[in-house]
């Protein structure tokens, strides 16, 4: 198994590896815009990276996987969900290629 992750301090954090004799890309966030919203959710988020491919799925936090609208290999668009109350939570992409998170991603404000 190769780890195709980078250093920590890039901001890309996939969390799967591939075998060394796969040809599928890994997951990676860049970066998410804007990083904040309402506690009440309905704040559409713009994900860059890379391995966006097939259907692809968010999740803020521990909530349930919000699909997510395919611009491209390197862009989606995904609604926040509904939390109810102010925190920090981390966002994980799931595509078909894999899944990737970045900790402390996402912050829900009043």
């Amino acid at each position: 198994m190769i780890f195709l992750g980078l250093a920590c301090n890039t901001g890309l954090y996939p969390t799967k590896g591939l075998s060394e004799d796969s040809n599928a890309s890994a997951v990676v966030i860049a970066g998410i815009s804007p990083d904040y919203g309402s506690t009440e959710g309905g704040t559409s988020v713009t994900i860059e990276g890379e391995g966006f491919e097939g259907a692809v799925a968010v999740s803020f936090g521990n909530s349930s996987p919000q699909p997510a609208t395919r611009i491209d290999a390197s862009h989606i668009i995904v609604t926040t969900p509904y939390v109810g109350f102010e925190i920090t939570v981390d966002v994980t992409v799931q595509s078909d290629v894999g899944e990737a998170t970045l900790p402390a991603a996402y912050t829900y404000t009043d």
